[in-house]
């Protein structure tokens, strides 16, 4: 059976003619407070009469939400502006362990069993130091 519009502003507290998100509002207040699951369940009366009220909510609802036309999608009339390129986040916040000792040159030294092969000359400039 359906009721003039102001029954179901009535029912979800509201004034005729109230917008759109207040009949939404008034109608989750209204849930929250008459859903079966908030009640004692060892009361079968209470019980069945806040399924009849969720059941009144939903219809008054459903039929505001039909009547109320809902608000147009507007259309920019200017272009948007370009936005800068975003930052890649890292993926991870993990870093390899740093080592503890700084790089050391890496310096060749001969063995000391290195003999030079017999076939080596010194240059003829060469001399040694006295």
């Amino acid at each position: 059976m359906r009721h003039h519009p102001d029954h179901y502003y009535r029912l979800l507290g509201l004034q005729p003619g109230a917008s759109l998100e207040e009949v939404n509002r008034a109608y989750k207040d209204l849930v929250f407070v008459w859903h079966p699951d908030r009640l004692p369940k060892d009361d079968p009366r209470l019980l069945e009469q806040a399924g009849e009220k969720i059941k009144e909510l939903n219809q008054a609802r459903d039929y505001l939400r039909s009547i109320k036309p809902q608000r147009p999608i507007s259309v920019p009339t200017t272009p948007p502006r370009p936005q800068p390129p975003k930052r890649p986040q890292p993926t991870s916040n993990y870093r390899p362990p740093q080592s503890r000792r700084p790089p050391q040159e890496t310096t060749y030294r001969r063995s000391p069993s290195y003999q030079r092969p017999p076939s080596y000359q010194r240059p003829p400039s060469y001399q040694r130091p006295p």
